[in-house]
């Protein structure tokens, strides 16, 4: 890769943002960058590093869910 350019950055949702950053710090060694929470305390935007890679994470809300939550209610995903 070339300089700080991380290539593919995925973006994770998970249900408690806040503890999977947390445990992702502790169980692989991610460093974070950012952590934006609303005043519900719930993550609306994470950044964490290790090495080059970038991973984003956020919660789940009615704008970006799940692909499981998603194909619940979405007959076209469920086929």
């Amino acid at each position: 890769m070339a300089g700080d350019d991380p290539g593919v950055v995925p973006m994770l949702s998970y249900v408690d943002g806040p503890a999977a950053m947390d445990w992702l710090a502790e169980a692989f060694g991610f460093e974070e960058r950012e952590r934006w929470l609303d005043q519900a305390g719930v993550l609306s935007h994470g950044e964490m590093s290790t090495g080059e890679g970038l991973i984003l994470l956020a919660t789940p809300s009615p704008e970006y869910e799940s692909p499981l939550s998603h194909r619940a209610h979405c007959d076209s995903a469920a086929a």
